[in-house]
């Protein structure tokens, strides 16, 4: 592995690193009518990074450049849009879309996967105010596969990997105001991927998307929504049990709100 990369990716101890627990899904927004809205993408408190990212494919980890050091430079990467899959791009030789339904697309060596292992470093830019900096600001990928590695203005933030789940970190420490750049690092096998086998197309890459939010200091942090039918399943009572968040105060698992 090149030095700049951990190799968690290889090691079944480590699911997410650098990560928040997961959480029901939530988008803050700046006013209550903004929230009844619903919309998103005009909410004060969201920036989305979907979009055109720079992208560098890759055969195996050992052919990457030592992508945080200061001399690197983007030029030479492609274009790429997020959210996506590389095996998409048909045309690029970016690696072929794999079907399987019993058979495991490579020999079986749990937790071991093969030292041939295809990756794609996307990076772009975002920009942010001196306030916005000042806020809990999360960085939130609502799906990768099959496993990721994140840097921040060239600093190691997270790892994670889960390809169908969502994945959030806190990333105010390594926010700047003015531009930011981000990095990500896909791997197309994990140790996860034993566990992701099923009748499927595998295909890699951010393929859902990537945004930056950041919540108010007061809030609800998770809920949960607990249906109990009655014993002839024709009536019943739906109980909400909300998780509040208050700056460094959080309520405690089982508070009802």
């Amino acid at each position: 592995m090149p030095l700049n990369v951990p190799d968690y990716h290889l090691d079944p101890a480590h699911l997410h690193v650098g990560c928040e627990p997961p959480r029901a899904y939530l988008i803050p927004y700046h006013s209550p009518e903004a929230a009844r809205a619903g919309r998103r993408g005009q909410s004060e408190r969201f920036l989305s990074l979907c979009g055109d990212w720079r992208f560098s494919f890759f055969e195996s980890a050992r052919l990457l450049p030592d992508f945080t050091a200061p001399d690197f430079s983007e030029e030479g990467m492609e274009t790429l849009a997020v959210p996506g899959c590389w095996q998409s791009e048909t045309d690029r030789g970016y690696d072929v879309p794999n079907y399987t339904n019993i058979r495991m697309p490579f020999p079986i060596d749990p937790p071991h996967i093969p030292q041939k292992n295809p990756c794609g470093l996307y990076t772009r830019s975002f920009d942010l105010t001196e306030a916005e900096c000042e806020k809990d600001v999360r960085l939130f990928f609502e799906g990768v596969a099959s496993c990721f590695y994140v840097w921040i203005n060239d600093t190691f933030v997270a790892y994670s990997e889960v390809s169908h789940c969502t994945s959030e970190m806190r990333v105010s420490d390594y926010l700047r105001p003015g531009r930011n750049t981000l990095k990500v690092l896909v791997f197309k096998w994990g140790v996860g991927s034993y566990l992701e086998d099923q009748d499927m197309w595998w295909l890699s890459g951010i393929y859902r998307d990537v945004v930056v939010y950041a919540p108010p200091s007061v809030r609800i942090a998770d809920f949960f929504v607990l249906p109990e039918l009655d014993a002839l399943y024709r009536d019943a009572t739906l109980t909400v049990r909300a998780k509040a968040y208050s700056h460094e105060l959080v309520a405690g698992e089982g508070c009802t709100l």
